[in-house]
């Protein structure tokens, strides 16, 4: 049996084990998994808590003739009950032990000009959206009207905002200009259910590209049972504190090799045309658009959480590809809903028709599994996916009324050919 032997050492002595390399997002990864929520979870936290660092240091990607700062949105979709305010809230200790706790900014803003002024006097900061449709409803109320608008427009971008008057009256309570000095730099970490979140968004969320300019994650459930969360390993904290003092020392213009760029444009190439090939290329083009400069960004945040420089590796770029193959897989479920409420309860009722399989589901039990919809929407629902396609009415004899049954069109040949009595109806 062979030995790994260094020069210069006695004959027999074996080689010392290479210690791992230190590692931002892997140590936080172990510190935080003491919850139900899965490992991906944590991964995004670390992953934007590095992101917002590298914003507040003014660190920037040159990307062919763009120059891209690291704003990061991060919004995790999860299962009710997973504990999503106890994952954003577990690296709270950790950054105040780094000293870096000024890092996480309130979002709960009372009134647009409170907004404003906030990111006006802290322009560089981490917001945290523990519930994604609170944000969504009180940005979309007519008190906010505009803001999500002006959220928006600040995301990689370099440009300092415009002043903000408002109408003098001579009174006291006027609301003196609000000025920027610098472009502010935001990042967000969000959490939402499934449901609450379509059923918050508008259309405009989507086209207007607010929602494609976050990194989408939705974490399924997991078999691990936590009925009291232990205490979190002081000792990791101690090691992410350090690693995050020396991520924060970061400065000036990634590196990119060419090694580094051509992975990058054989990704680009086949990730594009399978959204292209999606079958509403429309919406699915906007989420690529952004996925496409996220990934840069991506490289760069594994790479300061394992060397704590910016000088990407190949091994980087690939963890990046790997991190985007979650996103992606994330906005193809998505997108049959139409990122909008409408389209999620369109989703909804194909979804239990589907369920059905070759047999189908009868009019009666649809009802009943809607029945908290009014008569109405569920006909006009149900109507919508006919006419799409996306499901069947069948007929079928009886010695009174016909029954109804629902088909989706996967199993439209197989119900034809298992009960070759039933036929083809346009009546729901």
């Amino acid at each position: 049996m062979g030995l790994n032997l260094l020069p210069g050492l006695p004959e027999g002595v074996p080689v010392p084990p290479t210690p791992p390399k230190e590692n931002f997002i892997l140590t936080y990864k172990q510190y935080a998994d003491i919850i139900e929520a899965p490992a991906d979870a944590h991964e995004a936290v670390a992953m934007v808590i590095i992101a917002s660092l590298l914003n507040r240091n003014g660190v920037y990607i040159e990307f062919g003739h763009t120059k891209l700062p690291f704003d990061l949105w991060v919004l995790l979709i999860s299962p009710s009950g997973m504990g999503r305010n106890t994952l954003v809230r577990l690296a709270d200790e950790v950054l105040k032990k780094a000293g870096l706790q000024d890092l996480v900014r309130s979002a709960s803003w009372g009134s647009p000009q409170a907004l404003y002024q906030d990111i006006a006097a802290h322009p560089r900061g981490l917001y945290q959206w523990e519930e994604m449709s609170v944000a969504l409803k009180k940005l979309g109320s007519n008190q906010f009207n505009g803001t999500k608008e002006w959220i928006t427009d600040r995301y990689d971008n370099y440009k300092v905002p415009e002043p903000l008057l408002y109408r003098k009256t001579g009174k006291k309570g006027d609301t003196p200009p609000i000025m920027f000095a610098v472009a502010p730099r935001l990042n967000i970490l969000a959490t939402s259910s499934e449901d609450w979140l379509t059923d918050s968004l508008a259309q405009s969320d989507t086209t207007g590209g607010f929602l494609p300019r976050f990194t989408i994650l939705k974490l399924n459930g997991t078999e691990k049972v936590v009925p009291i969360p232990p205490a979190p390993d002081d000792s990791l904290q101690d090691k992410l504190a350090e690693q995050l003092r020396k991520i924060a020392k970061l400065k000036g213009c990634v590196v990119l090799s060419k090694e580094v760029q051509s992975l990058y444009k054989d990704w680009y190439v086949k990730t594009r045309k399978r959204f292209m090939d999606q079958p509403n290329a429309a919406l699915a083009m906007p989420f690529f658009n952004r996925l496409r400069i996220m990934v840069p960004k991506l490289a760069v945040i594994h790479e300061a959480a394992e060397s704590g420089t910016l000088e990407v590796s190949p091994a980087a770029m690939k963890r990046a590809f790997e991190t985007a193959a979650k996103i992606e897989a994330t906005i193809f479920e998505l997108l049959p809903t139409g990122m909008n409420a409408e389209g999620a309860a369109l989703a909804k009722m194909a979804d239990r028709i589907k369920t059905a399989g070759v047999v189908g589901i009868s009019k009666t039990q649809f009802t009943e599994a809607f029945k908290s919809v009014d008569h109405r929407s569920r006909m006009e629902r149900l109507a919508t996916l006919r006419d799409a396609g996306d499901i069947v009415p069948f007929g079928r004899p009886t010695k009174g009324r016909p029954l109804i049954l629902y088909v989706f069109k996967d199993y439209v040949q197989g119900h034809q050919q298992q009960f070759p009595e039933d036929r083809v109806t346009n009546a729901l």
